[in-house]
């Protein structure tokens, strides 16, 4: 019987809503992030015509407001396809996760946010995708322009020392922006 994509997706984007949601309260507590309207749609749609809806955008977006400081710094697309073309992303910069990635890097710039895919393709276990060096943990497979983590190993890290690592790289990136325009 065939898969429904949009099923897939969906229910992927809320297993990864309530992992992030008890690595950041650190408790049994699964609402702090959930499904954006639309998957980030809205987000998209309202854009395009001049509005910025910061609380829609991505896959990804806080319920909760122990989820508000993660929101403000991320941006998060989870995606689950049969095939991500990992291997041609990795190597050529070519196919679907190339275009999903480029996408959210330019969704991420718009909203002064860290890009985050949360990736997971059949026979591969659950994997970030990140511009940023996460303390703690190493990446399986590091590029000039990215680095990949397994999800397990970056949930690991601790939340509140992930928080600050995120603040201090958010500082020194501003600054670098700052000393560029002079």
């Amino acid at each position: 019987m065939p898969v429904n994509g949009k099923l897939k997706g969906g229910v992927f984007e809320r297993e990864i809503a309530k992992k992030l949601s008890l690595w950041i309260t650190g408790t049994s507590e699964t609402n702090v992030l959930w499904r954006t309207a639309g998957s980030g749609g809205r987000a998209t749609q309202s854009y395009k015509t001049g509005e910025k809806q910061e609380a829609q955008i991505g896959d990804i977006g806080a319920i909760h407001p122990a989820g508000h400081w993660f929101q403000q710094h991320f941006v998060v697309e989870a995606k689950h396809y049969k095939d991500l073309d990992l291997v041609p992303f990795l190597f050529k910069g070519k196919g679907l996760l190339t275009k999903f990635w480029e996408k959210l890097v330019s969704e991420s710039n718009i909203y002064s946010r860290f890009p985050l895919l949360i990736g997971k393709q059949n026979f591969i276990p659950a994997f970030v995708i990140s511009e940023t060096d996460f303390i703690g943990i190493e990446p399986f497979i590091l590029t000039p322009e990215v680095s990949l983590y397994w999800l397990d190993d970056f949930l690991s890290i601790d939340y509140a020392v992930f928080k600050e690592n995120i603040t201090s790289q958010k500082l020194t990136i501003q600054k670098l922006t700052a000393n560029q325009i002079k």
